[in-house]
């Protein structure tokens, strides 16, 4: 294998894993919206059952 070949597949590597952070940098994101709306929805609710 030529020194190119394997640089190419370094890079390609690189590009793969920095994907991968990338999606999990999102889904981090995603997950902290859905506990706030969660705290929201569950503060909301609470009040429900103290009108009652």
């Amino acid at each position: 294998m030529g020194v190119d070949n394997m640089l190419k597949m370094i890079t390609e590597i690189d590009q793969t894993a920095c994907g991968v952070m990338e999606e999990i940098g999102n889904a981090e994101i995603l997950l902290l919206r859905g506990r706030k709306t969660w705290r929201k929805r569950r503060k909301g609710f609470r009040k429900l059952l103290m009108l009652y």
